[in-house]
């Protein structure tokens, strides 16, 4: 990758990299595009992953907190409920 194409990839991704900072940033990706460039060439049959122990587990209810001391950290509440800002029209 050269700055030309770090600086087209950033005007994609809409990010504002400084002039001066191109460069030490492709300093900063060459080793992770090395290692991607490399990620073909991995035969997926071969890799195994390493699975330390079953990560399920039963859902088991705990404790609580009642209504009031859940409403006590409520930025703004009403008739017993947590108002939040509107996120639909």
């Amino acid at each position: 990758m050269t700055v030309d194409d770090l600086r087209k990839v950033a005007r994609f991704a809409q990010i504002d990299v400084p002039e001066d900072q191109l460069a030490p940033l492709l300093e900063q990706l060459a080793p992770a595009l090395a290692y991607m460039a490399g990620l073909p060439d991995l035969d997926p049959v071969t890799v195994t992953r390493e699975v330390p122990c079953n990560v399920f587990h039963e859902d088991v209810p705990g404790g609580h907190l009642s209504q009031q001391a859940l409403l006590q950290n409520a930025p703004q509440q009403e008739a017993g409920c947590i108002l939040v800002p509107r996120v639909l029209e």
